[in-house]
């Protein structure tokens, strides 16, 4: 993944020649490693971007906006200081080195031509930027070394820069004799592994594609290879290191995203990866960095929620646990009003000052005996009153804690809910949607400064499906689009389908003015159990009603109905349905209406 020496080669002839005779127009630091500088060149107005991340350590034109801090970075001032109207001259690589330096000529402060030099060096988690006179004297970096950190050398400002320690390999940049031999070796270690310790400029992909084209597997072990294979091999390096055949490719994921990136087709991973190729190399690391910078955010996004989600789902399920064992002590509040009752009707049987009396309880067969706890210092009178107050007391706690168990039910149904629309998001406008309802409902804070949202936020479109007599079913991807499809979307004589008892999506079946076959109803029903949280389940309870029985209360939280004159219907989810019944020109197994 990292960006090799040999697609570096290709990637800096490619920007010298797009780039020599721009202008910098303008320089910004988006973030604390990475550079953005405006140039004007031939085509046009363009953007390079030289990253010293660990993770991303590149140089690339970009055409992705980014935000820049509202004060500039002190690396930022000096870089404007300096290179600020200057022409860049060229790009170049030092040979087969992750090293790119990259020439300007700027006016000095007296008005004459000076050169400068940006040199962005490609070591993963030791990238730097440096920024260098006429003299190759260090002007200001993103990072200085001092000699307690490295003897061999130093990166401060003043000091005469030095590349950084070359590795003790062979450098196919000088000619291929030594290759030769170097590929007599009879060492029981895998082949690809034996490149990369001794040739300058490959990455472990690029090793075991060589290997792979040579042998037919990229680890064969290099005291097993043929005359022929020895060959093979030797044609494959010296095809890569001349660039015979480059070609930007980039390697997606079955799921679209991108694994890895390359200057050649990659072949050794067969149908495992699909491959894209780029026009140019800029776009291909654009491409790449930004579909992995997308999900990186939202993995980021959902993981930041999901741990909000979570946390408040066990809160209130500790709540409820408590409220329900508070629920048990209000279960003899009917003996207390009996207590009273039976004092109340024998008031002449209740000794003054007993401690507890023996009565006949008339609300038995028999009228067994019961035996009634007294307060001495009470009439029997006001004992019974005492009892009527503790019957009242317990019967109006009760009702108080049933409705807050039934406001934390609700809560907790909502937050579940949530955490699976979130589960099943794969979208930043997905990811965004739940972000507003969440701040919206008061579970996030809305960042300083920003204002409330004038307008719901994109929320994206309810799945489409096409059933196997022709009618059409929406699935809601989280509360705003099931909110949609409960009270905005169908009509009264459509039929709407949930699983019971668990989160998942609203699927609503569009009549369109037709009675609903039972096949239809049944097929949208594993629609409902496969887009809820009971899919790996083997029978599922789905509830079903037309669309006229269901309604929104009013001040209920998002996706939030209540339902009556529903059936239940038991469903095996079938995986493969989605795909069969995906509509015309649907995206995998889904379409946007």
């Amino acid at each position: 993944m990292p960006l090799d020496a040999i697609t570096l080669a290709h990637l800096t002839r490619e920007l010298d020649s797009r780039l020599a005779g721009a202008r910098v127009d303008k320089i910004h630091m988006p973030e604390r490693q990475e550079v953005l500088m405006a140039l004007r060149a031939q085509e046009g107005n363009v953007r390079l971007l030289l990253s010293a991340v660990q993770s991303g350590a590149r140089l690339q034109l970009t055409r992705a906006a980014r935000e820049n801090p509202k004060t500039p970075p002190m690396l930022c001032m000096l870089l404007r200081k300096h290179l600020t109207g200057a022409r860049l001259l060229h790009v170049r690589q030092e040979p087969l080195e992750r090293v790119v330096r990259i020439g300007f000529e700027a006016a000095g402060e007296l008005g004459d031509l000076e050169q400068k030099q940006l040199v962005l060096e490609l070591m993963g988690r030791s990238s730097n930027l440096i920024l260098l006179d006429g003299a190759e004297r260090v002007l200001a970096a993103l990072s200085y070394i001092d000699p307690s950190e490295q003897r061999s050398r130093q990166l401060l400002p003043g000091v005469t820069y030095r590349l950084p320690e070359r590795p003790d390999k062979l450098d196919l940049s000088q000619g291929f004799e030594a290759l030769t031999h170097c590929l007599q070796a009879q060492e029981p270690v895998p082949g690809d592994r034996y490149l990369l310790d001794r040739v300058m400029g490959l990455s472990p992909l690029l090793a075991r594609e060589c290997v792979f084209r040579a042998t037919g597997a990229p680890d064969t072990g290099m005291d097993t290879l043929s005359p022929s294979q020895r060959g093979a091999l030797f044609a494959e390096l010296v095809a890569l290191f001349t660039g015979e055949g480059a070609l930007p490719t980039l390697l997606l994921d079955g799921q679209g995203t991108p694994a890895d990136f390359s200057c050649t087709e990659i072949r050794q991973y067969g149908a495992l990866y699909r491959l894209e190729q780029a026009p140019d190399y800029s776009t291909l690391l654009d491409e790449f960095y930004a579909l992995r910078e997308r999900r990186a955010r939202l993995k980021q996004s959902r993981q930041q929620m999901e741990r909000l989600l979570t946390g408040g789902i066990e809160r209130i399920s500790r709540k409820l646990s408590a409220q329900q064992a508070e629920l048990t002590a209000f279960q003899d509040r009917d003996r207390y009003r009996i207590f009273g009752e039976l004092l109340t009707a024998n008031l002449h049987r209740v000794p003054p000052g007993a401690a507890s009396v023996e009565l006949p309880n008339y609300y038995e067969e028999g009228t067994p005996p019961i035996r009634i706890p007294l307060e001495v210092a009470r009439s029997p009178a006001a004992n019974a009153q005492r009892y009527f107050k503790k019957y009242q007391k317990a019967k109006n706690g009760e009702r108080m804690l049933m409705e807050q168990l039934r406001i934390g039910q609700e809560e907790l149904d909502y937050l579940q809910s949530v955490r699976y629309a979130l589960r099943q998001a794969d979208s930043d406008s997905e990811i965004a949607a739940i972000r507003e309802e969440l701040t919206q409902q008061g579970y996030l804070a809305r960042p300083r400064g920003a204002k409330p949202q004038k307008q719901r936020p994109e929320q994206g479109r309810p799945a489409h499906f096409v059933s196997s007599d022709g009618f059409a079913v929406l699935v809601g991807r989280n509360n705003a689009q099931n909110d949609e499809l409960a009270t905005r979307v169908g009509r009264r004589e459509d039929w709407w389908l949930h699983v019971l008892g668990l989160p998942g999506a609203h699927v609503l079946v569009l009549s369109e003015g037709r009675p609903v076959p039972d096949r239809t109803l049944e097929e949208a029903a594993q629609l409902a159990a496969l887009h809820s949280q009971a899919a790996q389940q083997d029978l599922v309870p789905v509830t079903y009603t037309q669309l006229k029985h269901v309604k929104k209360p009013s001040g209920a939280r998002p996706g939030s109905v209540i339902y009556t004159s529903s059936q239940t219907a038991y469903i095996r989810p079938d995986p493969a349905l989605p795909q069969r019944l995906a509509g015309p020109g649907a995206d995998g197994a889904e379409k946007p209406l």
